[in-house]
């Protein structure tokens, strides 16, 4: 894996855990494109995005 891809696995997973540790549960919903979302309110501030936008697919 890139350390790209790292990163932004990274950057998802401390998301989903923060979001767990807050809520204890995570509600997750079926998305139009066959993911999932997790469906708990909040913001999200990430300082210095630029540093995530290197990832290519």
């Amino acid at each position: 894996m890139s350390d790209g891809n790292r990163t932004v696995a990274a950057l998802v997973l401390n998301i989903v855990r923060q979001i767990h540790g807050v809520y204890r549960r995570l509600d997750t919903a079926s998305t139009a494109g066959g993911g999932t979302a997790i469906t708990q309110p909040g913001v999200l501030l990430i300082d210095e995005v630029d540093a995530h936008l290197h990832v290519t697919c």
